[in-house]
């Protein structure tokens, strides 16, 4: 796995925003690498976490200062609590709980195909290339369709996100899936899964 992405808490406290919240501070850092481990990139995010069930996920900020702004916007009555050390988590990529599932099925739609599980699809609208021994399958390819659908029954084997490929799925076997997610004028989300989106041209494949 090239793509690591790492959560740590870095204080705690509450504060009222329209209602009193028991809140966090949070800030994610993701380092990418490319396919032969010889360029990385790494990107922060800053969190606002609200424990609460009826505010669910966390709003996200590109910096500190903009996180703080909305703080100073937002909130009344805030004290917050600094946690020496930081509570760091590793995060898992969205679709590694899929890893050993066999694929149900390719599907092809107007614009896109999905790759179905049992309880759960992948959309993909960029123009994926299928991986094997015998070569690369691009979407304009008249056997790709055939390629994408021998995907079924394979387990998935791995996932990862490479600067040079983008998104890539293995399977058993050594069969590959790259969905590109460099910037396509023609295409703005490249896949997306349970909320999940992946957009082209976004940090840090832009």
């Amino acid at each position: 796995m090239h793509m690591k992405s790492i959560r740590e808490v870095t204080a705690r406290g509450s504060g009222h925003w329209y209602h009193t919240y028991n809140v966090e501070l949070a800030t994610w850092t993701t380092t990418w690498t490319d396919s032969a481990g010889t360029r990385t990139r790494t990107l922060l995010k800053y969190g606002l976490l609200i424990n609460d069930p009826q505010v669910p996920g966390a709003r996200l900020f590109s910096t500190d200062e903009e996180r703080q702004a909305f703080i100073g916007r937002s909130f009344s009555d805030l004290t917050l609590r600094d946690l020496d050390p930081p509570l760091r988590q590793d995060i898992a990529h969205p679709l590694a709980h899929l890893v050993g599932q066999p694929l149900d099925a390719a599907v092809f739609e107007d614009d896109y195909f999905q790759l179905l599980w049992v309880d759960d699809s992948l959309n993909v609208w960029a123009r994926a290339c299928v991986k094997n021994a015998t070569g690369c399958t691009g979407h304009s390819a008249p056997e790709y369709p055939d390629r994408l659908s021998e995907l079924a029954d394979l387990e998935l084997a791995g996932v990862d996100e490479l600067l040079d490929r983008g998104l890539v799925l293995t399977f058993t076997g050594g069969t590959e899936l790259d969905v590109p997610l460099s910037g396509d004028p023609a295409l703005r989300v490249a896949a997306e899964y349970c909320g999940v989106t992946w957009c082209t041209g976004e940090p840090p494949f832009d």
